[in-house]
């Protein structure tokens, strides 16, 4: 959610209490009696009402992010970010040195070091977006700080622009199949924002794509704004 009970999640003293401490000793009690099963607890903590609260605070509490009082909305890690835009496009990124699939997530160590010009693009991104180098242990090292740079990545960096060019990824291969608009631009809204897309937001797309002889450039252009929509950049 953002915050460890201790926070910071890695320096645990007396000097440094937990913010709660009954629930803590709870989700410690848990892990030992499941055998330490990372999956179990992680499914304990994902199905409770705190994880699942709205991201709209019902008060002015200045404790809110503390307690637990609403969710947390912050942005994307570089990592989750690529995986993200691989799903949508149905264009997975390809990492250098690991096997086909791995995910940005699952990377060992930062994919910092390009051994081809052609990757250079692909590893700015992750570094504009906050990706540390690893070179302590502290997760201080990673930036969640919002930058121009960023913007800029997302509005005509290699990494978007060869994902949603490519003729293969999954809307353009819809198009071709004659798949109707509508379905794709539903199916875009869904694998992007985890919802349907409103009427207003159906009409304004499909009367973009009756102004345009390329249906598939028009259709670049949709997906193309949807990702840089804050819903997609920023977990809710």
């Amino acid at each position: 959610m953002g915050r460890g009970v201790v926070e910071p999640f890695d320096d645990f003293r007396d000097s440094n209490p937990p913010a709660n401490t009954p629930l803590l000793d709870s989700l410690a009690a848990k892990f030992i009696e499941s055998g330490y099963d990372r999956k179990q607890i992680i499914r304990l903590i994902l199905n409770s009402e705190t994880y699942q609260a709205s991201s709209q605070p019902e008060n002015s509490a200045q404790d809110g992010l503390k307690y637990a009082s609403h969710y947390n909305s912050r942005i994307l890690t570089a990592e989750q970010l690529v995986d993200a835009l691989g799903f949508v496009t149905g264009k997975p990124k390809q990492f250098f040195g690991v096997p086909r699939g791995t995910l940005a997530t699952w990377l060992p160590a930062p994919d910092l070091r390009p051994h081809d010009r052609g990757r250079i693009g692909d590893v700015e991104f992750l570094k504009v977006f906050g990706q540390p180098e690893r070179q302590s242990a502290c997760e201080c090292e990673r930036s969640d700080d919002v930058s121009l740079g960023q913007a800029l990545e997302l509005i005509n960096g290699k990494l978007v622009t060869d994902m949603l060019s490519d003729r293969s990824n999954t809307f353009h291969q819809q198009l071709d199949a004659g798949k109707n608009t509508t379905e794709i631009i539903e199916s875009l809204y869904k694998r992007a924002l985890c919802r349907s897309a409103s009427e207003a937001e159906i009409k304004i797309h499909n009367d973009y794509l009756t102004q345009h002889k390329d249906v598939h450039i028009a259709m670049e252009d949709i997906c193309w704004a949807i990702l840089n929509r804050t819903e997609f950049l920023f977990q809710h």
